[in-house]
């Protein structure tokens, strides 16, 4: 995918863990990317309908909306761009199913805390 050069690449984090959303938005700064966080799914439905981001990241400590129903609905929605890249990470070791769900809602990763970028 190749990144408009009229603007700075923009990451939306959804993340109600404060460390793990800061310590993801250092690296995703580091790389030149703008970062917006949120911590609640419908929140993050919302942000992403208003603007065009290049990534998408999602983590299951979301309290209100489970990540991969944000993820699913993100790629339902005919509003969205189904090329951008969604992650979705969990505090938890990765569970074989919970992956494959993740895969069938439309992730394109899915992993574990520490995220090893």
């Amino acid at each position: 995918m190749e990144l408009s050069r009229e603007r700075p690449p923009l990451a939306l984090i959804a993340c109600s863990d404060d460390w793990m959303s800061r310590a993801l938005e250092s690296v995703f700064q580091q790389h030149g990317y703008v970062v917006a966080h949120t911590r609640s799914g419908v929140q993050t439905l919302e942000l992403a309908r208003l603007a065009n981001h290049d990534l998408l990241v999602l983590d299951e400590s979301l309290s209100d909306v489970r990540a991969i129903d944000v993820c699913r609905a993100i790629r339902e929605g005919t509003q969205f761009d189904h090329s951008v890249p969604v992650v979705i990470t969990s505090p938890t070791p990765v569970d074989p199913h919970a992956r494959i769900a993740a895969f069938n809602a439309g992730a394109w990763e899915y992993c574990s805390h520490p995220v090893d970028l």
